[in-house]
């Protein structure tokens, strides 16, 4: 059963539109998930809000591997098949949801960004020359030479931090994570919700890609300190979320992955 889930998954994952490839669109099973959700709470904005800060969405149950793989390719996660084939089904959930909050926070980035950044927030960075690695494949057409949408490393490394501090929230995180951030059964997972509008300050003030993962990583930690979270647990957050290493070892080390993880680890 895992290599078919891998083979579903690889298949949409080619097929996806080059021109869609790492947009971080809000995918259509994205939409019915809210649609049913919303339908659930009797059409009541407030109440499917509070749903989905609860318990997020869409259930494990709904998701399918074009749904992953749909999902992957608007990340502009390189390795959307690697991961399939390693996780095998029992990763489907975790996989997709990973995928979706990343693509959520990024959306919620742009919508505030300032305009004189957009244009270089959006394009496309060179890998480094000569890096080879298997596991990352692109969709047929895209560019397999460069770096493209949430897998820039200026947005890559806000929004894995997000996800991170979403799956502390929703009690979603794995047991090694659990251990790195200290969560315990004693501890109160509330102290790990950041609320996203408290970041626009800090996106909009930001002069240029650095300074913006920098600000965003500098006003998650004002956050997280004001909602009680022990200091040693704020920079193992900010540490695992802003480590450069992923990136490197899927891209090669491209110079702005690093300075952006040097940034944003200074308190």
């Amino acid at each position: 059963m895992q290599a078919l889930y891998a083979e579903q998954v690889s298949v949409a994952f080619r097929a996806s539109n080059p021109e869609q490839f790492g947009d971080s669109r809000a995918t259509g099973a994205e939409f019915s998930a809210l649609k049913k959700l919303h339908a659930w709470n009797g059409r009541n904005r407030e109440a499917t809000l509070a749903d989905i800060m609860t318990n997020g969405y869409p259930a494990p149950d709904e998701i399918t591997p074009d749904m992953v793989a749909i999902a992957g390719a608007a990340h502009a996660c390189g390795v959307t098949e690697q991961l399939a084939s390693l996780r095998g089904e029992e990763g489907m959930d975790s996989t997709y949801d990973s995928y979706t909050t990343k693509n959520q926070f990024d959306r919620f980035v742009r919508l505030h960004l300032p305009e004189g950044l957009r244009e270089e927030w959006e394009a496309p960075i060179d890998r480094e020359i000569g890096f080879i690695n298997g596991a990352v494949r692109y969709p047929e057409g895209v560019d397999d030479t460069k770096i493209h949408g949430g897998a820039l490393p200026h947005r890559f490394l806000p929004a894995q931090t997000m996800r991170y501090l979403e799956f502390a929230r929703l009690g979603k995180l794995d047991e090694d994570t659990k251990v790195e951030f200290g969560i315990t059964d004693k501890t109160d997972i509330d102290r790990f919700n950041v609320e996203w509008e408290t970041l626009v300050p800090a996106i909009q003030s930001a002069t240029n890609l650095v300074d913006l993962a920098g600000n965003i990583a500098s006003e998650i930690r004002v956050q997280l300190r004001e909602s009680g979270l022990p200091e040693d647990q704020i920079t193992a957050v900010i540490n695992k979320g802003y480590d450069a290493q992923g990136m490197i070892n899927e891209h090669g080390n491209v110079a702005a992955v690093q300075t952006i993880s040097d940034v944003a680890k200074r308190d």
